[in-house]
């Protein structure tokens, strides 16, 4: 069912770290929707669906006692199709009960519905305890009855290229989406049969859905608005994830590169799951404190550099506060996009620099041009029209070795946005990095070579190409 992409760096399937298998014992008896499992993701759906990899074990059975307070909970939530994890459940009844709000003085259906609104909120890969069926993909040419509660790991809208596939568009015939769902013991997938209006390709990950009645073929679920109610719901970390893939592929085209770059498909699956993370979690190296506040560690008294989408966000927030905001970014130019000389007194030179964040246009200071070329707009232009030939000779060497400067320019710049140009402009541009910088990106290589150990080496990754 693989729709052939327009996009050629479609061609290479997106891949994510599968976690590691948790044993349900060592599983937080605390509520919480940060903790996060990396899931498995889309694979191709053939006539022969083969299995999804294999899935967290569900829990030991627990024997329960008549007296148990927690199992008709537990069997008024499987009535309306949530499967909880026992110990999940456990710790989620004695929390509501500590912290008051009269919890205790419920009946069972009020308690019940207290620990659904808390299990919306979880992640289902550590909560849930399963309540499908077993061996969901071997079933075929069958209708599975429910209800069922399942969290949406992924969306993807498979009628698209990997270009447009993260955008919103609406539920159609141009449309056709595919879920990555699980219940805690089994992943399956749904195909959009027929359209939903409910469900969004930018839904927050982690949504948790209802399904009854829902067919099946050759283990995948065909969805269709009478079988699926959006419950809401998300998972903040899933969500993240999300976010950050849907941001490298939505970037604009980039200019040329003298080193080859990695598919985009492999560049947004590691913009999605960094590889220095273990099960989601950050090790050694936050790289959101990195992004946020990168400072330099080595003693120089240097300015901080940031970056542009951090710089623009900046300025939205305090531009009805303060007049202008600055800062250092390191950043390649990728191409011109005007250079006014002639007849002015001051140079207008607009750009594009890239810094790994956005693309972005700015405008060159008139004393950067002037110390550049080492002449001012007059003096270029009386130059450029002189009769003497070695005079118009020399100022287009000058203006060649400019314009060699700003092809080959990778270094730091610093930006000032305010409302007067409506673009960032530079101050100062200076080519190459410093030492500080130098010995900062040693370290950082030298964390990404150093050999793991069993324990921080990273899972096989998972083909979730539709």
């Amino acid at each position: 069912m693989r729709l052939q992409s327009s996009d050629d760096e479609a061609e290479n399937p997106i891949s994510r770290e599968s976690p590691q298998t948790l044993n349900p014992h060592d599983l937080p008896l605390e509520i919480s929707s940060s903790d996060s499992d990396v899931v498995e993701d889309f694979v191709d759906v053939s006539d022969n669906l083969s299995p999804p990899s294999s899935s967290p074990p569900p829990p030991p059975p627990t024997v329960r006692s008549d007296d148990d307070p927690v199992r008709p909970i537990d069997d008024h939530l499987r009535r309306l199709g949530v499967g909880a994890r026992r110990e999940w459940l456990d710790a989620c009844v004695a929390g509501l009960a500590a912290g008051g709000a009269g919890f205790e003085a419920l009946d069972v259906a009020g308690k019940a519905r207290m620990c659904f609104e808390q299990f919306l909120v979880s992640d289902v890969n550590f909560s849930g305890g399963g309540v499908l069926p077993a061996n969901v993909e071997g079933i075929h040419m069958a209708e599975m009855e429910g209800p069922f509660v399942l969290q949406v790991d992924e969306i993807v809208n498979i009628s698209a290229s990997l270009r447009d596939r993260y955008h919103d568009v609406g539920a159609g015939f141009k449309r056709c989406l595919k879920l990555l769902m699980t219940d805690g013991a089994q992943r399956v997938y749904g195909m959009e049969y027929r359209p939903i209006r409910e469900l969004e390709v930018l839904a927050p990950a982690g949504l948790k859905i209802a399904i009854r009645n829902v067919h099946v073929r050759r283990g995948l679920l065909l969805l269709v608005p009478e079988v699926v109610e959006v419950l809401g719901g998300r998972v903040e970390d899933l969500d993240a994830a999300q976010q950050r893939l849907v941001n490298e592929v939505n970037k604009p085209p980039r200019g040329k590169r003298k080193q080859p770059m990695s598919p985009l498909s492999k560049r947004a699956s590691l913009a999605a799951w960094p590889p220095n993370t273990i099960n989601g979690v950050s090790q050694d190296i936050n790289m959101a404190d990195e992004f946020e506040d990168p400072i330099n560690r080595d003693g120089d008294n240097e300015e901080p550099f940031t970056y542009l989408a951090l710089l623009m966000a900046k300025w939205k927030r305090q531009k009805d506060t303060v007049p202008f905001v600055q800062g250092k970014v390191k950043c390649i130019l990728t191409g011109v996009k005007v250079f006014h000389f002639k007849q002015r007194t001051a140079y207008e030179l607009r750009v594009y620099i890239d810094d790994g964040s956005l693309i972005f246009e700015v405008l060159i200071d008139h004393n950067i041009v002037q110390k550049g070329i080492g002449h001012s707009p007059e003096e270029v232009n009386v130059a450029l029209s002189s009769s003497d030939r070695e005079v118009v000779m020399a100022m287009k060497e000058k203006m060649r070795n400019f314009q060699d400067f700003l092809a080959t320019f990778e270094g730091s710049v610093l930006l000032e946005i305010n409302g007067d140009p409506g673009i960032p402009v530079a101050l100062e541009m200076d080519q190459g990095c410093s030492a500080s910088d130098a010995w900062l990106l040693l370290k950082r290589l030298k964390f990404f070579t150093t050999p793991q150990t069993p324990q921080q080496r990273c899972i096989d990754t998972i083909d979730i190409s539709p």
